[in-house]
């Protein structure tokens, strides 16, 4: 976020998920997704949906697992019409790993009876899905159909499985700080700088998802907001789960010395989730001291710190 400082008015200025690419036809796509509520509540969502032309011959279905350390602590099977959903659910415990995981069928709509064989069904996979590769992925996957025909002697074909596991947003660790232009206003003067944030967990490790959106309350001698707001530029983490803050800094009004003020961004961020978003407050805050001629950063989560200065810094 960018200040902005006059002769006698303090102002503030501010500064300036996932999409699957979706098939045309004849395709079954598998989703999970898994978070912590605000009830300490772990909570999986699965999900088979197929297309409007596969649904003429095939109906989806899910096997939903929760896992708590590396043991599945719930299982729960069923069916639907276009789309099969399973939400499951499980309490959480501080320092256990949960995932979750989605088994996705699509069971062949029609059988037909062998006229040489009376009693005996056989189930035309008109569309090919047994060849559909099968496999375990992440998070989801299309499952696109083969066009290959061929009957079997049971219902269902498994298509494979999509996973992920729990990560919590704990902080954003800053990659990078670099100079970029801060866009003053004529006759205001400052420095700006570029911070990229990456999301981490609570273990430590990035959550490489995009569509995340931080968001920051601001305070300073400028004033500042106590409302979180978006402040990303584009408002939304990348698929490594990196963003941008640009610019940052102050600019300040006839300025003729390196005059300087302290800056504070506490942050937080929302994570988009079946039916809406869960928000994460982090411990992670930007202290900077904004400069004419220069800035100072030092990004700080609990005793872990991070400093980079640029330019010069009274």
């Amino acid at each position: 976020m960018r200040l902005r400082i006059g002769v006698l008015l303090l102002t503030i200025v501010c500064c300036l998920l996932f999409a699957p690419q979706v098939k045309a036809t004849d395709y079954a796509y598998g989703y999970t997704s898994i978070y912590v509520d605000s009830g300490n509540v772990v909570r999986g969502y699965h999900r088979t949906e197929v297309d409007y032309n596969t649904d003429v011959y095939y109906r989806p279905y899910v096997c939903a697992s929760l896992y708590k350390d590396g043991v599945e602590v719930v299982r729960a099977c069923g069916g639907g019409f276009a789309s099969a959903t399973r939400n499951t659910q499980t309490a959480y415990s501080a320092g256990s790993t949960y995932s979750a995981l989605s088994d996705h069928y699509v069971n062949i709509e029609y059988a037909e009876e062998d006229p040489y064989n009376p009693g005996y069904y056989y189930y035309p996979d008109n569309l090919g899905y047994y060849f559909s590769g099968g496999g375990s992925h992440p998070i989801d996957w299309y499952y696109v159909a083969s066009g290959i025909y061929n009957t079997r002697p049971d219902e269902s074909i498994h298509l494979g499985d999509t996973s992920v596991p729990l990560q919590i947003p704990y902080a954003f660790e800053a990659i990078s700080v670099t100079q970029t232009n801060l866009n003053c206003p004529s006759g205001y003067i400052g420095y700006g700088a570029k911070v990229v944030y990456e999301v981490v967990a609570v273990n430590g490790g990035p959550i490489k998802k995009a569509g995340m959106t931080p968001e920051e309350i601001i305070s300073s001698v400028a004033g500042g907001f106590s409302d979180y707001r978006p402040f990303a530029d584009p408002r939304q983490t990348d698929a490594s789960g990196r963003f941008n803050d640009i610019p940052i800094g102050t600019c300040f009004q006839n300025a003729s010395s390196n005059v300087c003020i302290d800056v504070r961004q506490e942050f937080r961020i929302k994570i988009p989730i079946s039916g809406g978003e869960q928000i994460y407050f982090l411990g992670t805050q930007a202290n900077r001291r904004d400069c004419r001629d220069g800035i100072r950063v030092t990004v700080s989560t609990g005793t872990d710190s991070q400093t980079f200065t640029l330019g010069t810094v009274n």
